[in-house]
């Protein structure tokens, strides 16, 4: 299983079983070209493609699996609405293999769940980096008010002091756990 970089054409490898000696480092120096046949194919599949005589396929004409002595070959897109965030393959190198129907709707149900995944997982990321935005944002705000000679202070709706700076404390002469609560 692997998933398009989000910052370009390239995979990233996610899980992977028997993988062949050499295939990731293949899969780090491999770009996806949208133009080429076998992506384009790929991009607009909406269904696993089996390829059961796959070594004697020219759509299979690629780069990535030039380095694969393959016999047959499954491929099957990872997709989150139209877009395509990576894909499923399964080869068999030794044999040809003939796909059952079973066979192409568990591939189809693995790479959906997989799709989801990453979504989730790029979801994740763009919320922690939001919170990690907000937290130096607010530490900059805060450190912009304790730091002027002002006095700066927030209250309630009653006018009851919520939060104040170090120059209104000090100004005012009261320890800051007074101030806090006071109208």
């Amino acid at each position: 299983a692997w998933m398009v970089a989000p910052d370009g054409p390239t995979f990233i490898p996610l899980a992977g079983y028997h993988v062949p000696p050499g295939l990731l480092d293949t899969l780090d120096s491999v770009t996806l070209d949208p133009e080429h046949p076998l992506i384009a194919e790929a991009r607009r599949m909406e269904r696993p493609l089996a390829f059961p005589d796959s070594a004697n396929d020219p759509l299979l004409e690629h780069p990535m699996l030039r380095r694969l002595s393959h016999r047959s070959l499954l491929v099957c897109p990872m997709r989150l609405g139209e877009d395509v965030v990576g894909g499923f393959g399964v080869a068999w190198l030794d044999r040809a293999h003939v796909f059952t129907p079973e066979e192409l709707r568990l591939v189809e149900g693995m790479a959906r769940t997989a799709a989801v995944g990453i979504e989730n997982a790029r979801l994740i990321a763009a919320e922690r980096r939001a919170g990690d935005q907000l937290a130096a944002s607010e530490a900059r705000y805060r450190a912009l008010v304790e730091n002027v000679d002002d006095i700066v202070y927030v209250h309630d709706l009653g006018g009851v002091i919520q939060e104040i700076n170090e120059a209104g404390v000090r100004l005012s002469g009261y320890p800051r756990e007074q101030l806090i609560g006071m109208n």
